[in-house]
């Protein structure tokens, strides 16, 4: 067997000395390649033309010591084991030397020691430099890993399993605002905070879900970055547990990206789309009030034909013609104010079953499309408006009884949806109830489905196309949803989905018809439109009431005062909540009560979707009085909010 080959450096100035300790290594087996120098300009041109694997040092040489040549070694940055000899050395010294990097320290006149020692520190250099050599390579694939992810688009954010921040790239500092050397060590929760897009809610830790699937996952939906600059950013991220070779999990990676762009973008396209609705939408309008005009025009003016002529009862003919113009331009009206701002619904839980019978068989009467009912008796309640939903179902209704011109059936069919039961992403998870309409006649065209709920947007000749974007408009309000699948040629179901009511329905309370008597209480009306002003009054007035009329809130509060001052007060205001340029309804209201705090006020507005037209009464009002309105409706709610 060959002998290792022991490259040594002696600073030693005995030869004698020098050979001794050759001849102990060669024996102990070692091929020796020995050099011996006595100074320190000698050693560093030794140290820098080869390589060595061992220097053995006599403490003390006329013009050198081992300390010095041991910081000498250190300077160069070289790992040699450093052995000290001496023939006379304390204690003391030999601790310095060991203290200040020295391997082991020997007695010349006890080198039995030698060739162990040398072993020793041998296989101990060995190891250092394996480790120096594991450590560069980790480092070198540590460096490639960090070019990789540097040249990679998204941001990219490691952990350990504990969630502290491992790594970050180029693109995962720039998003979340954190140079890596600041955020190594740090949770992930402080460097990358990510929150419920719409609620604003923390979203769950990513690390958790990750560990707790245990293999690749998709993120939190609908994001929220908030990074270290403030700044509010739209992710998509997934996540993925990092494995060992033996499997364990020792860290997870998260992906993301920022959407923010690709969102802006997703939003000029449906503003560009809205835009074009609108368009659709102020040409429809036109069409349809221009003729409605010309239906009260015209009636009006042959009523007043009539009037001149003496013939009153065809004068009140026209006159009634008007009025029913009159009322579809009023329902045209709602419509266009449910789509637009949705009209506040005013909500009760309800049991929709005998809801959805009545519209369904009041619109299906007297046709030749049967009723498939499939609503079970048990289904949950609703929070719903009674009047805004009738009109979704009756629309539907209506559209699938004209979807089959040559009869049929119509299928309707409800059933609960409790939580966790599949839904469509954009509604919250809770409980649902369902309501499903199915018409079996020719179906909606594929380039269709996209713009079904599009404002005057119909494919019938003579649709308005109001009912639909309505529908559409009136579930949302409700905080629910309608959705539309249909196969051309076979059949169209329209789905409804409203949350679950958390009360049950009030039970109906007996009671019998109130007589309404004529008035004789004063009144005060105050709205900003002459035309609306005067009509109001002059209904009152011919009911036996005593009215004034008010153009504004101070006016109005004028008058209020004069009247309460001379002991004749009004017993009830009707307010316009919106005057432009002027104190609005609720203002003057509070004024008013500064007078008379037990006074009785009515609102009246042509914006259904103002909070108070919607709950009345959390506002200070008795009720509310909905423009446009016929006298039967004004007196009515009079009667309803006078005491007798």
């Amino acid at each position: 067997m060959t002998a290792p080959v022991l490259r040594v450096l002696q600073v030693e100035d005995s030869e004698s000395d020098a050979a001794l300790i050759s001849r102990l290594l060669a024996k102990a087996g070692f091929e020796v390649q020995a050099e011996r120098v006595e100074t320190a300009a000698e050693m560093a041109e030794a140290l820098r033309r080869q390589t060595w694997d061992l220097i053995i040092a006599d403490y003390q040489l006329p013009s050198f010591d081992a300390p010095a040549a041991l910081k000498l070694l250190q300077e160069t940055g070289l790992d040699i084991p450093f052995i000290v000899v001496s023939g006379q050395m304390g204690e003391e010294i030999a601790v310095s030397m060991m203290k200040a990097g020295a391997a082991d320290y020997l007695m010349k006149d006890r080198l039995s020691r030698l060739a162990p020692a040398v072993e020793r520190e041998l296989r101990e250099a060995e190891t250092r430099r394996e480790r120096r050599r594991m450590a560069e390579a980790l480092a070198a694939e540590k460096e490639r890993l960090l070019v990789t992810l540097r040249s990679i688009g998204d941001g990219v954010i490691t952990t350990d399993p504990e969630g502290r921040v491992t790594l970050l790239n180029r693109v995962a500092e720039e998003l979340t605002g954190w140079p890596l050397a600041e955020a190594v060590g740090r949770p992930l929760r402080e460097v990358f905070p990510i929150f419920h897009e719409q609620t604003r809610q923390l979203l769950p830790d990513p690390v958790k879900r990750v560990l707790a699937a245990g293999s690749m996952v998709a993120l939190a939906d609908q994001a929220l970055l908030v990074n270290r600059r403030g700044q509010e950013l739209v992710v998509s991220d997934s996540g993925a547990p990092i494995r060992d070779a033996s499997g364990a999990v020792i860290g997870v990676v998260l992906v993301f990206r920022d959407d923010s762009e690709k969102r802006r973008a997703e939003e000029s396209l449906r503003q560009a789309d809205k835009l074009r609705s609108l368009g659709v939408l102020a040409g429809g309008i036109a069409h349809d009030f221009n003729n409605l005009l010309s239906g009260l025009f015209g009636y009006i003016e042959m009523a007043r034909h009539r009037c001149e002529t003496r013939e009153i009862d065809k004068a009140i003919a026209h006159l009634s013609s008007a009025l029913a113009v009159f009322a579809r331009a009023k329902d045209l009206t709602r419509q266009l104010l449910t789509f637009a701002k949705g009209g506040q619904p005013i909500r009760h839980p309800r049991h929709l079953p005998p809801l959805v019978r009545k519209s369904a068989q009041f619109v299906l009467s007297g046709s030749n499309v049967a009723l498939d009912w499939q609503v079970p008796d048990d289904l949950w309640p609703a929070e719903v408006d009674e009047n805004q939903f009738g009109q979704v179902v009756d629309n539907l209704v209506l559209n699938a009884r004209q979807a089959m011109p040559n009869g049929g059936t119509i299928t309707i069919a409800g059933r609960n949806l409790p939580r966790g039961a599949p839904l469509p992403t954009i509604l919250p998870p809770r409980d649902y109830v369902q309501i499903a309409i199915t018409d079996h006649g020719s179906g909606i065209a594929p380039e269709h489905l996209s713009r079904i709920f599009d404002p005057f947007f119909s494919t019938k000749r003579l649709g308005s196309g109001l009912g639909l974007a309505t529908a559409y408009s009136i579930m949302k309000r409700h905080d629910g949803l309608i959705t539309v699948e249909s196969e051309p040629g076979r059949r169209t179901t329209f789905t409804l989905l409203l949350p679950r009511a958390t009360a049950m329905p009030a039970a109906a309370a007996p009671g019998s018809p109130r007589l309404l008597p004529h008035g004789e209480s004063r009144i005060l009306v105050m709205d900003d439109e002459p035309s609306v002003r005067e009509i109001c009054l002059a209904i009152l007035q011919t009911d036996g009431y005593r009215v004034d009329g008010a153009a504004h809130g101070e006016e109005a509060i004028a008058l209020f005062r004069e009247a309460w001052q001379s002991g004749h007060p009004y017993r009830l205001v009707i307010l316009d909540l919106t005057v432009p340029g002027g104190m609005s309804g609720r203002e003057t209201l509070s004024e008013l009560r500064k007078i008379d705090p037990d006074l009785v006020a009515l609102a009246s507005s042509g914006y259904a979707e103002d909070p108070i037209m919607a709950n009345p009464t959390q506002f200070g009002f008795a009720g509310r009085l909905a423009k446009p309105y016929l006298r039967d409706d004004l007196l009515a709610v009079v009667r309803q909010v006078l005491p007798d």
